[in-house]
């Protein structure tokens, strides 16, 4: 944090050199948030800890033994992604008996609140689900999973190999609010300072720039934030120079 602040303060002093202050617009956002840090949660009675990601795997693998399916059956599991070998998951599609063996073997680790198939998140489908809504706009053919884990609030997945220590200590990746949180930070040129509140996202401070710019975007994601625009100043009617020797104007009664 310490550097960050020297960074921006080295950028903004330029900035005010070479265009001058008040010439220019910035805005300061990040990516995602983080989980809170589980032990910290236990502390304060909440149900948070770590799901192990290889338990996960171990379960699937088990589950499918009575179905005769080539092992390791489980490619790999990254975040909360769950890719199976090649021509596993086209198999189990066909095979519900398997597939529900998956599904339950996975809910029942500790911390897994929802597993997702892809099929389910495909064209981004209508849903009053704000995890499933999440998951389905990160969904990519071809380069996301098979299937997706929704961990339990305040439970960080973790992929570290068992008996090993975990290397970090919280994470992000999770639809929740507190991943999700992220700040928007715009200042400078045509700013009007103040706080809000309203969701918002940092694919709005694209078309926001652009309206500052006088730019119209083709195509975009995320809407201009009026809200936190200075409202173009009114124009003032201009003053009529008072005739000589007119008289002022008579004082109207109010309407009782």
């Amino acid at each position: 944090m310490a550097r960050l602040d020297k960074d921006l303060g080295e950028l903004f002093t330029y900035l005010d050199k070479e265009v001058g202050r008040g010439n220019y617009v910035v805005a300061l956002s990040a990516d995602h948030g983080v989980v809170p840090i589980p032990e910290d949660m236990q502390k304060t009675g909440a149900d948070a800890g770590v799901l192990h990601l290889p338990e996960v795997q171990e379960r699937i693998e088990k589950a499918l033994e009575s179905f005769n399916y080539p092992k390791p059956a489980v490619a790999r599991i990254a975040g909360s992604d769950i890719y199976f070998a090649p021509g596993v998951y086209d198999k189990l599609q066909q095979d519900p008996a398997a597939l529900r063996a998956v599904l339950d073997a996975a809910l029942a680790q500790p911390g897994v609140a929802a597993v997702y198939r892809a099929e389910e998140l495909r064209d981004r489908p209508a849903t009053q689900s704000p995890t499933l809504r999440a998951f389905a706009y990160s969904y990519f053919p071809g380069r996301s999973g098979d299937l997706f884990i929704l961990p339990k609030p305040y439970w960080l997945l973790d992929g570290t190999p068992p008996g090993k220590p975990r290397s970090y200590g919280t994470g992000h990746g999770v639809p929740y609010n507190y991943d999700q949180h992220v700040p928007v930070l715009p200042m400078g040129f045509g700013i009007q300072p103040g706080q809000h509140f309203q969701p918002i996202t940092p694919a709005d401070i694209a078309p926001t720039f652009a309206a500052l710019c006088g730019i119209t975007l083709s195509s975009r994601d995320g809407h201009v934030l009026s809200e936190a625009l200075k409202k173009p100043s009114e124009p003032r009617a201009p003053v009529q120079p008072a005739r000589p020797n007119s008289a002022p104007p008579a004082a109207t009664k109010p309407n009782p």
